[in-house]
């Protein structure tokens, strides 16, 4: 994951735009990513900005308008906002 996370860190800067890693701060810092995007139930933001330090660009989950308070006030530079679970899959009918 970490090889794969630098080469798109050095496509992305080749390009001019930010390289964001979910869910895994820990593979942000191993490929010096311009941030990490995190769920509710992943690393916390305080300590993320810790770790990555102020430049980072964090960004939180938020599926309700609390969730998103929540975000904004541990630190978080944006909110990503959408469905907090997958629906069920429907199941294609036996031919």
């Amino acid at each position: 994951m970490i090889l794969t996370a630098t080469s798109l860190q050095a496509l992305c800067r080749a390009a001019g735009v930010a390289f964001i890693v979910n869910d895994r701060v820990d593979v942000a810092i191993a490929c010096g990513a311009d941030g990490v995007h995190l769920g509710q139930d992943d690393f916390n933001i305080p300590l993320a900005r810790k770790l990555l330090g102020d430049r980072a660009i964090i960004g939180g989950s938020a599926s309700t308008v609390e969730e998103a308070r929540k975000c904004l006030t541990e630190g978080a530079d944006y909110i990503g906002f959408g469905r907090s679970s997958q629906p069920a899959q429907k199941r294609m009918p036996a031919r």
